[in-house]
């Protein structure tokens, strides 16, 4: 990719992001080559085994932005689930980054395994703390749903169920190559001006569109092969008028997964997320443990 394009890249990705702290919560730091920070919800109980959310940052951004973002704290601590928010590492324009699929975003050729890094955050906290082993999830946005999408492919007989908003699977669905089910949600704007519902390319690496990368999940799934309308409106950005986001669900799946889409009609790449969108989002979650 030239450099004019990566900036324009990274442009989009900053409109709308910003950085919000931890609050309402304790953390505990594990240090290391590559130091991440745990987010312990106020009611975490060892009796009581908690969910874990791994949330993974777009391009250019970092963890603890994503996680303002998606407004997790407050929602953290209601539904007692522990989560970390890591970092991608630099590359050499020193944005961060994940290693995730061949289009996106490893730009300057990096050789960082992310996903042994992700997979080794969850085998750390799972030590650590009490953690339900059938609610593991893994949620990013741009970059960090690519990256989500790669770890469904890579670690499907740990995780419960993935979450990607505005990040795709391979292009060639070859490349991925689940070993047990695994519950996805699809999240995106029709509208979305960096990655492109309909698919595209980033350079001249070609990624699948939101349609294909669901229809493909639900291959690895063994669903049906036609996508259903819910009939179930959502409010997830509050920019647009009324409920604008339209859901599909394959069906007939692997006994207790899920797979569907949630197409934000009009919605851009960042857009202004309502109040309510992050409890959508982990109750789809928990409506899909593992198996």
């Amino acid at each position: 990719m030239k450099k004019t394009a990566i900036a324009l890249f990274i442009a989009s990705l900053l409109v709308g992001m910003t950085t919000s702290p931890f609050a309402q919560a304790s953390s505990k730091v594990f240090p290391g080559k590559r130091p991440f920070t745990a987010v312990i919800p106020s009611n975490y109980k060892k009796s009581v085994p908690a969910p874990l959310i791994i949330v993974l940052h777009g391009y250019t951004s970092s963890g603890a932005s994503t996680a303002g973002y998606l407004q997790l704290d407050a929602v953290a601590n209601k539904k007692g689930f522990i989560y970390v928010a890591p970092n991608g590492t630099l590359d050499e324009a020193t944005a961060r980054f994940w290693n995730a699929t061949d289009s996106c975003c490893n730009f300057y050729k990096s050789s960082v395994d992310d996903g042994a890094y992700l997979k080794g955050i969850i085998d750390t906290v799972s030590k650590n703390y009490s953690i339900d082993p059938k609610r593991i999830y893994v949620i990013g946005h741009s970059n960090g749903g690519f990256m989500t999408n790669v770890m469904g492919c890579r670690y499907s007989g740990q995780i419960a169920a993935i979450a990607s908003f505005a990040g795709e699977l391979y292009k060639d669905a070859s490349k991925c190559a689940p070993t047990s089910p695994i519950s996805v949600l699809q999240i995106q704007g029709t509208q979305d001006e960096t990655i492109n519902y309909q698919g595209g390319a980033i350079g001249s690496n070609k990624y699948p569109g939101a349609e294909e990368t669901i229809s493909d999940w639900a291959k690895y799934n063994k669903c049906a092969p036609v996508k259903n309308a819910l009939g179930i409106k959502r409010d997830i950005d509050s920019s647009l008028s009324g409920s604008e986001t339209v859901t599909s669900a394959y069906k007939s799946c692997a006994k207790g997964v899920g797979v569907e889409l949630w197409s934000v009609v009009g919605g851009a790449h960042v857009p202004t997320l309502s109040k309510d969108f992050s409890a959508q989002l982990i109750d789809w979650l928990y409506a899909h443990p593992k198996a």
